[in-house]
């Protein structure tokens, strides 16, 4: 008798445990199933049981997926109300509004986040120009609602912003030349909507040390002292420019009230008999505790099978690093390993090399850089 009710104990014991892990299975699997499922921070609503699927909300933008404000003033911010439609059968519920840059605001009233079956409501858009490098803004803004077949829809804004001043041409274009040459092309800068004269004070692109000799070199001359004051802005190659095509951007450091750094921006194309994994001023990254064996190498290959790459010399400025030339296995091209003389971070240097191919002489340079790893 004892024995048996032992039995039942253990049975009983031997149940409760048996339920339990199913429990946590089930739990386990619908948390699964739930995390795969959710693609925004906001879950649509689901039709009733039983109901027809499309009894829900349907969200419809009276822009569309782009609004363009047009020429918007540099002075004061720009607000702009988008109707939102709700061509659905169910209540249409607006969660939030997320946005690509701080300058771009979405904002949803009291008492506009719900909006009837066939009805419609709105939400506001403010454009800071304050925010803005420049005179041209396209931002994104990602709307979320209870909208089960489209949960989150994206809203491109665009604005152009009122000039300080204008650049004649807005984008310098190099075209393509070949390299080893260097060619030249000019700016026009005029003020324009400002209540003093205009001051540009530097021109340079971001991330390059100052210690760092540039293959594209600016000048900037005032031509014009009285207002509207005026500028010219050449901008130069040197031989060093790497082969390939190219964009980048230089920045005016002005005395513009609302932004005073502007970007312009320079692009062209660049012919050679060669090709380099990190084309100026793409960095080369050294990370100092990694192996050389995991580390990437630069690597210079021709354009041609026929063509043989010849090393003639290098130098590193400043002289943070040292350079190991090692010729590629079956190719006629090169690799370097770059390795960094200290542990110091954020080291920055310039790796300029002498080539010569087919006997041309061509030289050519890379942005080598070190950053911290944090824990």
């Amino acid at each position: 008798m004892r024995i048996l009710r032992t039995q039942h104990i253990i049975f009983g014991i031997v149940l409760l445990c048996s339920l339990f892990v199913f429990w946590l299975v089930i739990k386990s699997d619908n948390s699964d199933t739930e995390d795969k499922n959710i693609e925004s921070p906001y879950r649509p609503s689901l039709p009733p049981v039983g109901s027809n699927p499309d009894d829900t909300s349907i969200l419809e933008l009276e822009t569309g997926s782009v609004l363009d404000l047009g020429t918007v003033p540099n002075d004061k911010e720009t607000t702009k109300k988008v109707k939102v439609f709700n061509r659905g059968k169910s209540v249409l519920s607006l969660k939030d509004i997320r946005t690509t840059c701080a300058c771009t605001i979405g904002t949803i009233p009291i008492g506009q986040n719900t909006i009837p079956p066939r009805g419609e409501g709105y939400f506001i858009i403010t454009f800071h120009p304050e925010r803005v490098a420049g005179f041209y803004s396209e931002k994104t803004l990602s709307i979320f609602s209870n909208d089960f077949k489209n949960p989150m829809i994206e809203l491109k804004v665009i604005a152009r912003i009122e000039p300080e001043f204008t650049c004649e041409p807005e984008i310098v274009d190099f075209g393509t030349f070949t390299k080893g040459s260097e060619v030249e092309q000019k700016i026009h800068i005029t003020q324009k909507t400002m209540k003093k004269p205009l001051e540009i004070s530097k021109v340079y692109e971001q991330n390059i040390s100052e210690e760092i000799e540039n293959d594209l070199i600016p000048q900037i001359v005032k031509i014009k002292s009285e207002e509207p004051v005026e500028y010219i802005l050449t901008i130069k190659t040197n031989q060093h420019i790497s082969p390939g095509e190219f964009t980048r951007e230089l920045f005016l450091s002005t005395n513009i009230d609302r932004f005073p750094e502007v970007p312009i921006r320079i692009k062209g194309t660049v012919t050679a008999p060669y090709k380099i994994n990190f084309p100026f001023p793409k960095p080369f990254i050294v990370l100092p505790s990694i192996s050389s064996e995991m580390s990437r190498k630069i690597e210079i290959t021709p354009q041609s099978e026929g063509d043989t790459i010849e090393f003639i010399s290098h130098e590193i400025f400043p002289a943070h690093f040292t350079a190991k030339v090692i010729s590629l296995e079956n190719t006629s091209g090169i690799k370097i390993d770059i390795t960094p003389k200290t542990s110091e971070k954020e080291l920055q240097a310039v790796l300029k090399m002498h080539l010569r191919i087919d006997g041309k002489d061509y030289h050519d340079h890379v942005l080598l850089k070190t950053v911290s790893i944090t824990p």
